[in-house]
């Protein structure tokens, strides 16, 4: 919501709704969930082989990515998300809209955030854990 101002997200919301028309079937989000803390049972196991920078940066550290599609009165949208949680909540990392109507084969993409990877997170907090030393 820090992306977007709420009168933008409306706008597009309400040309969304006149485009695609009414919401005719929703299908079953499919996913994936990346990070050290879904392995809880684990843990003795990866401190034997796991690097312990790598450990203590990826300690906290959950990425979730799941999409959806949609069926409308006048077209399909397919929605896309990339969480993140940080041990302090999860936050929506990205999301990525795309609308193909009926009448126009060209989609319409909607894009908020910037998509990341699990080893890019991991590599940061590495970065900031050395230097939380450092001072």
């Amino acid at each position: 919501m820090e992306l977007i101002a709420p009168t933008q997200l409306q706008t597009y919301s309400a040309q969304l709704e006149k485009d695609l028309g009414q919401l005719t079937l929703y299908k079953v989000a499919t996913g994936s969930l990346q990070g050290l803390p879904i392995f809880n049972i684990l843990e003795s196991f990866m401190r034997l082989i796991a690097k312990k920078d790598d450990l203590e940066a990826s300690k906290n550290l959950l990425v979730a990515e799941f999409a959806s599609e949609s069926d409308f009165e006048k077209g399909a949208a397919k929605f896309e998300f990339q969480l993140l949680n940080r041990g302090e909540g999860w936050l929506i990392n990205c999301l990525v809209i795309t609308a193909t109507t009926t009448n126009n084969s060209e989609s319409q993409i909607l894009t908020l955030g910037e998509k990341t990877s699990y080893a890019s997170l991991v590599e940061e907090n590495k970065k900031k854990l050395e230097l939380e030393r450092l001072l």
